[in-house]
């Protein structure tokens, strides 16, 4: 970054080291370096948003996530996110379907989607989705762990230990 201010993916990485090391507000700080310096990537405008949104900044993220095209689905999912996040939970599901308008084999937005009806109490509904998102991707931990919890609470216990296992396998951080 100091030969080359420019290179956005050296903020991302930066970034990410930060996140994924317990200090968010320097994973913030890094990718808001990242735009000010001109690198106007939606991947950073992207990760800066869903870090924003997991760190209780849900407003900031939505703003800068509401900037993106509305047909990028990766975009969408983060905004869907913030948006839960802010408790906007009718904005999230509509912002959620919109990314699977765009495409339908999406397992994040259908395991978001999941995540809202859990939120909602639809647990019949939340199930669903979360299975089809494991359909779509079985590598997705956090559909396996939501999945627990749906299994949990609808008595089948064993069922979601087992689930909750594939998802610490998958993920060790699901523990």
């Amino acid at each position: 970054l100091a030969r080359r201010p420019d290179t956005a993916d050296a903020y991302r990485q930066l970034a990410f080291l930060f996140w994924e090391t317990g200090r968010p507000g320097q994973a913030i700080a890094t990718l808001n370096a990242a735009l000010a310096s001109g690198a106007q990537q939606r991947d950073v405008q992207v990760k800066l948003g869903i870090y924003l949104a997991e760190t209780g900044a849900a407003g900031k993220a939505i703003a800068l996530l509401e900037t993106l095209p509305d047909d990028d689905t990766e975009a969408l999912n983060a905004l869907g996110i913030a948006y839960g996040a802010a408790g906007r939970v009718a904005d999230a599901m509509r912002v959620f379907r919109r990314a699977l308008t765009f495409d339908a084999t999406n397992g994040l937005a259908h395991q978001n989607i999941g995540t809202l009806h859990l939120i909602r109490g639809d647990l019949k509904a939340a199930e669903a989705s979360l299975r089809d998102a494991l359909a779509i991707d079985p590598t997705l931990a956090e559909a396996n762990t939501t999945l627990g919890v749906v299994l949990a609470r609808t008595g089948r216990r064993t069922d979601a230990v087992d689930a909750w296992k594939r998802a610490v396998e998958l993920e060790p951080t699901e523990f």
